[in-house]
């Protein structure tokens, strides 16, 4: 249950900066003040950045976990004539 929280609050956190620098930017206009375009710049970058690196770690997150039930084994990584084999799971064979 722990790991669907957190699936959920990672999923949700790049939203929540930006809904955070959205009230921000919305209540510095509204006090009367300026906003720097340079610091507007900075922090969208910033955010696009974080929304990239947290896009990649998902897209590689999801691409490399395996699920396998108990009729199955894993099987190392090898090396067969130069060439490396991927780890992987196999069925066990009835015995």
């Amino acid at each position: 249950m722990s790991a669907v929280f957190l699936r959920l609050g990672l999923f949700l956190l790049p939203f929540a900066f930006f809904l955070l620098w959205l009230w921000l930017v919305r209540r510095l206009k509204q006090a009367g003040g300026e906003t720097n375009p340079r610091l507007e710049k900075a922090v969208m970058l910033g955010g696009g950045v974080f929304v990239l690196a947290y896009a990649a770690v998902l897209y590689f997150y999801a691409g490399t976990t395996e699920r396998a039930d108990e009729t199955m084994r894993y099987v190392p990584a090898t090396t067969v004539d130069g060439e490396i084999v991927p780890g992987h799971f196999e069925k066990i064979p009835d015995n």
